[in-house]
């Protein structure tokens, strides 16, 4: 249980019970994807790319505004699940996952640009920012 987390160090008690507050350990010989420098990153960007995408047009909202939020959220999502797992297989195929959106994200940056949502700033930092999780 609960105790048996907080024995092996997986979790800490919180001030109102137990609650994980901070997971910086190792499982299964991977790390938890908190402490992953590549998960992160695309939480940072998810934020991001939310940021700017609240000014695309609201005809887009139901098809292409709602995709292009959807492929970031992925990544540290897969990422995450892959930390989780129990093998290096399972981690590297997640990872696998992660980069796959992350080329259609690319493509659909791209897309956003030539059609006037995204201005080149916004572009080249997102761009820089996919190029780093991507690394």
């Amino acid at each position: 249980g609960k105790d048996n987390l907080e024995l092996y160090g997986l979790c800490e008690k919180d001030s109102v019970g137990y609650g994980v507050i901070s997971v910086s350990y190792k499982w299964a010989g991977l790390k938890i994807h908190k402490d992953l420098e590549v998960w992160n990153r695309a939480i940072s960007f998810v934020t991001l790319i939310y940021k700017y995408t609240k000014s695309f047009p609201q005809s887009e909202d139901i098809s292409f505004t709602n995709q292009i939020r959807r492929i970031p959220v992925s990544i540290p999502s897969n990422i995450a699940e892959g930390a989780a797992r129990n093998t290096l297989k399972d981690f590297n195929n997640f990872l696998a996952i992660s980069l796959c959106s992350i080329s259609k994200l690319a493509t659909q940056m791209m897309i956003s640009f030539n059609l006037g949502f995204l201005n080149k700033p916004q572009f080249e930092e997102l761009f820089e920012q996919l190029v780093a999780i991507r690394k």
